[in-house]
Parts: C-alpha cells; structure tokens; sequence
C-alpha cells in the first residue's frame, strides 16, 4: 500500500529548514572528527598503495628472478586483500563527508514523532562507549538508527514517546525531544 504524498511532508516526517546554530553545531561536529577521519584516509591510502606494490610484486616477481612460487602467490594474496580494502574505506569516508555537504548545501532537516524501539550500547576499541536508539516511526513502521550521547541514552528507554530532527542523507540528529529528556547537537554535557 503505497502512502499519498503531502506537499511539505517528507515519507518520515516534515521538513524544515536548518536553524543557523545548527548549521553551525553540525559544522563544529564534524570538525572535531577531522582528526580521526585524516587517520582513516591515511591507512586507507597506504593501504591501498601496498596492494598495489604487493600485487606487482607477486605478478612480475618471478620475472625479475625470484623463484619461490609460494612467496609470490603470498604477496598477490596480500595484493588482492589491501587493494580493495584500501579503496573501499575511501570510498565510505568519502561518501560519508559527501553525504554531510549535501545535507547542508539543502539546508533542510527531518522532523518526526516516533517511539524508541531499542536502546543499544557497544564498547568501542579504544574503551569509548558507542550508544544509539532506534526509533520506529508510527505511519509504516519505519525505523531510525540514531548515535546518541550517555546522558540521552540513560534518560530514553524502549517505549518512549519521542520528537527528533535529523540531516536526511547524513542521518546526524540536530534535536531529540522526550518526556525525561531534551537534547539538541552542539550543548555541552
């Protein structure tokens, strides 16, 4: 059953326009993760380079003289595993920061009334907690994978009523708005 279209109503909620201050809680966000990301980039880049050398290595190896089999089948195994791994994690940091541009070339946000459908928390490598909500909203059951902080998690439990607001294509939420708590990007903890 296919939902009607209302002018000004997106198929999860209604949109409105970024306010200034989360134009710039949003800009501000992803700054803070430009560290971590340049990391990334780096690893995957040289990565990338590795298999490139491995694989050159292994495919022309025994023609400059090398004459155990096993090493170059090694070094062109090693080849086809950091090649693309190399290049498929630029690609999502790419398309990750490509996806937060767009969100704010638009300048729109998402508006919904949902329900929490479950709360989860991951313990990250470094020790750092990772915690997110799922919230269903009502209309088709739609569900939304949000990244929340500690203190948004504890106060938020399965069932409860909520109104968020979150960058369509990046899926950053801006605001979350419940009985027992209120958040918005960008306030200090």
């Amino acid at each position: 059953m296919e939902r009607k279209r209302i002018p000004g109503i997106d198929a999860y909620g209604r949109r409105v326009r970024v306010t200034p201050r989360e134009r710039e809680a949003v800009g501000a966000y992803w700054s803070e993760q430009r560290v971590a990301r340049g990391t990334l980039i780096a690893v995957s880049s040289l990565m990338a380079v590795m298999g490139v050398l491995f694989l050159a290595a292994g495919l022309f190896g025994p023609f400059l003289g090398h004459r155990r089999e096993h090493a170059g089948w090694v070094l062109l195994m090693l080849g086809v595993t950091l090649l693309p791994a190399g290049m498929l994690f630029l690609w999502l940091l790419r398309r990750r920061a490509r996806l937060v541009s767009e969100d704010l070339a638009l300048g729109v946000k998402i508006v919904v009334d949902g329900i929490v459908d479950a709360c989860s928390a991951l313990r990250g490598k470094a020790g750092a907690m990772n915690y997110s909500i799922r919230i269903a909203v009502p209309p088709g059951k739609e569900r939304e994978h949000f990244a929340v902080t500690e203190r948004v998690f504890m106060r938020v439990g399965r069932g409860d009523a909520v109104r968020c607001a979150y960058l369509p294509a990046s899926r950053i939420l801006l605001s979350l708005k419940a009985d027992a708590v209120a958040y918005a990007i960008g306030e200090s903890a």
